[in-house]
This record gives structure tokens, sequence and C-alpha cells, in this order.
């Protein structure tokens, strides 16, 4: 029997294990509802975020591989200046070694391949948060709308949910750097957070107009420039009490004499073949 996880299992995960199993399950995903839904708008948002995250997992993996390399080289190095033998060797082995930003000893080659490394990985998340969130996120809300796949929606946007938070922890050095930069600079923000400081107008305050319906509307004429609008239940009932007028005044003003009947003919008296034969005609 398989042990379930410990409660405190989760807040010991690295970035590297959320995003391989992130991966695991876009890939099973993909692997069942490939045949059924691969000509659905949602698929291909969905095709995106799993090629994006297993390029993430390649990227974050080379990153993690060169902070390895260089803190066990920066501390062997230390070791070896440490147990040299006189002030010349002692200053050879210091001259080996480049001071980083901040204030670390790493080696030369280490410390520019790390360099790149997390540089990619900065902008790997930066391309992710802006342009590959954001469509995943309507894709799937839509998907979630839809009744019948609802429970497959969820699970997708759960599974967004975690590659955003993700996200968040890969990116929080950029964002730290970025403030320090930007730190004297005043005026400049996120677009969201230019669009809250604006002031909102009350839409109760505006008048918005009366509601018409398309087929209340039966023509638009220009007059001087402006707009007549005409209705048609205006119309139907100025019609109605026009034709009502109309019939009142016809029936008083002329009286329509009745057909008077024509006189029935009273036929002779015959012989009596006209008897006879009477019946027949």
């Amino acid at each position: 029997m398989t042990t379930p996880p410990s409660p405190n299992s989760s807040s010991t995960t690295t970035p590297l294990t959320e995003l391989t199993s992130i991966t695991h399950l876009l890939h099973l995903t993909h692997h069942r509802n490939k045949n059924q839904h691969r000509l659905a708008k949602w698929w291909k948002a969905f095709s995106i975020l799993r090629r994006q995250v297993g390029k993430l997992v390649a990227e974050v993996e080379a990153l993690e591989r060169c902070v390895k390399f260089s803190s066990s080289a920066s501390t062997t190095t230390t070791a070896t200046a440490g147990g040299l033998s006189g002030n010349v060797n002692a200053g050879k082995a210091d001259g080996k070694r480049k001071k980083g930003k901040d204030g670390d000893w790493a080696g030369e080659g280490e410390s520019k391949y790390l360099k790149a490394a997390r540089e990619t990985v900065e902008e790997h998340v930066e391309f992710m948060e802006v342009w590959v969130l954001p469509k995943c996120f309507l894709a799937f809300s839509n998907l979630v709308a839809d009744n019948q796949y609802a429970a497959l929606g969820l699970m997708l946007m759960a599974t967004l949910a975690r590659v955003r938070s993700v996200l968040r922890v890969l990116g929080n050095g950029k964002e730290k750097e970025s403030g320090n930069e930007s730190g004297d600079e005043e005026g400049k923000g996120d677009a969201r957070e230019v669009l809250a400081a604006e002031p909102m107008v009350d839409a109760r305050e505006t008048d918005l107009g009366e509601v018409v319906g398309r087929e209340e509307i039966v023509g638009i004429e220009g007059e001087d420039g402006g707009l007549v609008v005409k209705k048609i239940k205006k119309i139907k009932k100025k019609r109605r009490r026009e034709r009502a007028e109309e019939e009142e005044s016809d029936a008083g003003a002329e009286t329509v004499p009745a057909p008077a009947k024509r006189p029935k003919k009273k036929r002779k008296k015959g012989d009596a073949f006209d008897d006879l034969f009477a019946g027949l005609i």
C-alpha cells in the first residue's frame, strides 16, 4: 500500500518538482483527449501550454545544474586557496577567482553560464505570463461554461493556477531586481495599476437613453442633420384610429337600402300532361 503524502510535503516542493508533476498531468490529458477534442477551440491553447511548460522544465533543469556546478566549484576553490602555504600561492589562488554581484566568490566560467541560464528562464517566464496564460485562461473558462465538459475545464483551470504559482516563484528574483532599479523613477507602472488608478464613471449618472428593440424600429430618416425614429406600435395605433373614424363617418353619412325581393311568378294551370311532367322540370 502506498502511504499518503504528509501535509508538509507541499511546502518543501521545488519549482522543478512542481513543473515535472504538471508536465505529466498535461501529457496524460493530451493522450486521453486528443482524438475527441483536437478540433475544439480550446485545444490550441492547451497544446501551447503543454509545449511551453515542457520547455520551461528543461530550462529550469539547466539552471539548477549550473547552480550546482558553480557552488561546488566555489567551495573547491576556497578550500584549495586556504590550504596553500605562503602568501604568494594564496594570492595566485585568489586571483583565479572573481567576485560576483552578491559578494560571493565563484569561478569565471560558472558565473557566466549561470547568468545566461537565469536570464533564459526569466525571459521564458515573462513570455508565458504575458502571452500564454491569458489565452489559456480565456479558453479554459469557456470550457467551464459548457456544462458537458465542465469537469475537464475545472481541471485545466486548476492546472493553470499551479503553473501561475510556479511562474511567480521563478520570476521573483527578476521582480526584485527591476524594483530596485526603478525605485527612483516615478510615473511608471504596470498597465493594470494605471487602469485601476483612473477614476471610474458611474453608469447610473450617465443618461443611457431608452431601450428600443430592433423589431420596433420602422426606419430612420434624416431631417436637418438629425435623426427621426418611427415606431411600429405608434403607427399601428394611429392607423386603427383613422380606420375606426372613417367607418363611423361612412356609416352615419350613407345608408344603403336593402335590395327588394323579386315577386315569384305564378304558374298557370295546365292540363294532365303538364301535371305528369311537372316533377321532372
